[in-house]
């Protein structure tokens, strides 16, 4: 569950980006949100993309 919430955690802090927000690409905003998950997970499983 902690998981879980970390990995939307990552998704939300970079869908929500108001830097870069709707102008990455849909490649770009999964390889920031594996990025955002690997540096926070701790304890979990290491992402990969694919």
């Amino acid at each position: 569950m902690e998981e879980d919430n970390l990995l939307i955690q990552s998704w939300l802090n970079i869908s929500k980006d108001p830097v870069v927000g709707v102008d990455q690409t849909g490649n770009n905003l999964w390889i920031r949100i594996k990025e955002n998950y690997n540096n926070h997970r701790n304890q979990f499983t290491e992402r990969k993309p694919g």
